[in-house]
């Protein structure tokens, strides 16, 4: 038998082993719940909030108690950025900043006006202020000023994407899209439909031929439809009878097999994230309240 104070700190060893074990089990289970590659995250502005969705459709609430969340994006570092529109007024938009394990949140930048879109771009942030007829960048250090990106009418949805070693923007602004290179090189792409959002990939859904290095632009129009564009060129709409058509955003891979690499769109009006696939109608992923804008987490 051990001496009587040899199992008192025996025992004292064994209560700190499982204290430790059950912290450790608790952060595994936070980790999971709010840090899964092939999760979705999606403003809805019906309830104020970001509802994380899982792959196989199931759905928590991630944060809650936004006026009016829009454009949401992550950093190289997995933080979380979400734009509040609030009121739209001048000057009462803000982007927050979260942890995606504890849901902390922070206040990146306050002041924007009507601010929409909100893309990542190299270790900034663009934002598209509405209300002020200009793209911002914002720096994710918060010490940095903002300072303007683009100026042009109205922006609204907008996405970064890198290749052939350039970052190009695509802003979405109504009557077009314009295409911003970091070397300061601007393109207008016409949809001839009305622009609401972009997203872009190298690959397509559909059978379009891919450029190499690809650019293929997707385009959420005021048509309800899903427009594509290849270098420029306007393709056959991938879908089309969508209510309204807003964010979008790649299911990355391999996460599920049925649904890597197709697109998700919100139909904010019709209440609905829709699964656009191959050369297939699009199918109800979920049934939110108004779904804006998204992003997956990738890594």
């Amino acid at each position: 038998m051990f001496p009587l104070n040899r199992r008192k700190k025996r025992a004292s060893l064994i209560k700190v082993s499982i204290a430790l074990f059950a912290v450790s089990a608790l952060c595994v289970i936070a980790s999971r719940a709010y840090a899964n590659v092939g999760d979705l995250y999606v403003t809805d502005l019906a309830s104020g909030s970001v509802i994380v969705y899982a792959p196989d459709g199931t759905s928590t609430t991630f944060t809650s108690g936004l006026v009016s969340p829009q454009g949401i994006a992550f950093d190289q570092n997995f933080n979380l950025y979400v734009v509040d529109a609030g009121d739209g007024g001048t000057g009462n938009g803000t982007i927050f900043k979260y942890n995606i394990v504890t849901k902390a949140q922070s206040t990146l930048i306050t002041g924007l006006s009507n601010p929409i879109g909100l893309a990542l771009h190299g270790a900034d942030l663009i934002v598209s202020e509405n209300g002020m007829d200009r793209v911002t960048r914002v720096p994710t250090d918060g010490i940095s000023p903002p300072s303007v990106f683009q100026l042009l009418p109205t922006p609204m949805g907008l996405s970064s994407h890198f290749f052939n070693n350039n970052t190009f923007s695509y802003i979405a602004n109504g009557p077009e899209v314009l295409r911003v290179g970091s070397d300061g090189t601007n393109m207008d792409i016409d949809p001839n439909d009305g622009s609401r959002a972009t997203e872009v990939s190298t690959i397509t859904i559909q059978a379009i031929p891919t450029p190499t290095p690809g650019e293929v632009v997707f385009v959420s129009t005021d048509a309800g439809q899903i427009t594509t564009l290849v270098n420029g060129v306007k393709q056959a709409p991938v879908a089309t009878g969508i209510m309204d058509p807003r964010g979008m955003a790649f299911r990355p891979g391999p996460i599920n097999t049925t649904d890597a690499g197709d697109l998700f769109v919100a139909n904010t009006a019709g209440g609905q994230i829709l699964d656009v696939k191959k050369n297939a109608t699009p199918i109800p992923f979920a049934t939110p309240g108004a779904p804006n804008y998204m992003v997956f987490q990738t890594g």
